[in-house]
């Protein structure tokens, strides 16, 4: 069976994409959320100090499902900050050569990682980012509301942004992936068609854009067209 590994954004988890694991079923792929150390089930674990750490433990998970499962092809979904995260674990898999390469890796909702971050959140008043982050469209209102997801989650995706802060982005010539790209995004989103395409620079394999109905979080509601895609990439139907 085919299988697409799923990196999950600021402040997410495994959970964020259990939609997709359910639909995946559904159409003959496995969706494999990752889950990062800190939240969720492995909330005793301590946070990552960088994202080069982060990709340490997604590639460890990675090439621990890949000993005990027998997978056809597999693929990376990576998106916001999952998508930086994708591409230095892919990376990892290239120069290791422990693993076969990611027949296809889908960057989500973001920029390549040598644009600089304009806006420094991570060292903002607890108080002042939370309110950022409600206004990007990053919390519902229901959870804006509750301190006890507050007191959970602050600590957690402080950190993840800090990490995307300090993310001092690829030297492209040198770290290219061997493996086909696809770029998506929401046409609601604050990111451009250009924007979309510098990611072909990341690759000489095949190279593809997809819009989606929605914003940065278009994955909430579009889960089926996304899973439909996997399978169509993976496949190389489409």
């Amino acid at each position: 069976m085919n299988v697409v590994f799923c990196f999950p954004y600021a402040g997410g988890s495994a959970s964020a994409y259990g939609d997709l694991k359910r639909l995946g079923r559904t159409r003959d792929i496995e969706v494999v959320p990752i889950e990062y150390a800190g939240r969720a089930s492995r909330i005793s674990d301590p946070l990552y100090s960088d994202i080069y750490e982060t990709a340490e433990d997604c590639y460890r998970q990675i090439k621990e499902y890949l000993s005990k499962h027998r997978v056809s092809e597999y693929g990376f979904f990576g998106h916001s900050m999952g998508s930086w995260v994708v591409y230095e674990v892919a990376k990892l898999v290239q120069y290791r050569e422990e693993l076969n390469k990611p027949k296809v890796i889908f960057f989500s909702a973001n920029t390549i990682p040598q644009i600089e971050i304009d806006k420094k959140m991570s060292g903002l008043a607890n108080d002042v980012f939370w309110e950022e982050m409600y206004l990007q469209g990053g919390l519902e209102k229901e959870l804006y509301e509750v301190k006890e997801f507050k007191d959970y989650i602050l600590p957690i995706i402080k950190n993840d942004y800090r990490i995307l802060e300090e993310y001092a982005g690829p030297d492209v010539e040198k770290y290219k992936i061997d493996s086909d790209v696809c770029v998506l995004a929401g046409r609601e989103d604050n990111i451009s068609e250009s924007e979309c395409r510098d990611w072909s620079q990341f690759t000489d394999h095949e190279f593809d854009i997809r819009w989606f109905n929605g914003d940065h979080f278009y994955i909430r509601n579009e889960g089926s067209k996304l899973v439909d895609l996997f399978c169509r990439k993976m496949n190389r139907e489409a």
